[in-house]
């Protein structure tokens, strides 16, 4: 079986180690996979802000992404105030 070769900037991308808290956490492209990542490490509060970076091709993926990011930031501001969520 051949293996697969990933390319120069996956492996420039690429983690090593576990994540850690830094200022901002970008998603690029519009993979669902990656948002998912993204928008978990988000939501762990590894960073206070996060942007992504879609295709025009898939317009619905940026919506669930931006949707998603207003749903964790309104629950951070609830238990911030104290609330349920």
């Amino acid at each position: 079986m051949q293996e697969e070769k990933s390319s120069w900037i996956e492996r420039w991308f690429a983690l090593s180690g576990a994540a850690r808290k830094s200022d901002a956490i970008f998603v690029l492209a519009a993979a669902r996979e990656r948002n998912t990542s993204g928008l978990e490490l988000y939501r762990q509060g590894l960073a206070q802000r996060i942007l992504g970076c879609g295709s025009p091709r898939y317009p619905s993926r940026a919506r669930e992404f931006v949707e998603a990011v207003e749903d964790i930031d309104e629950t951070k501001d609830n238990e911030d105030e104290g609330g349920d969520g």
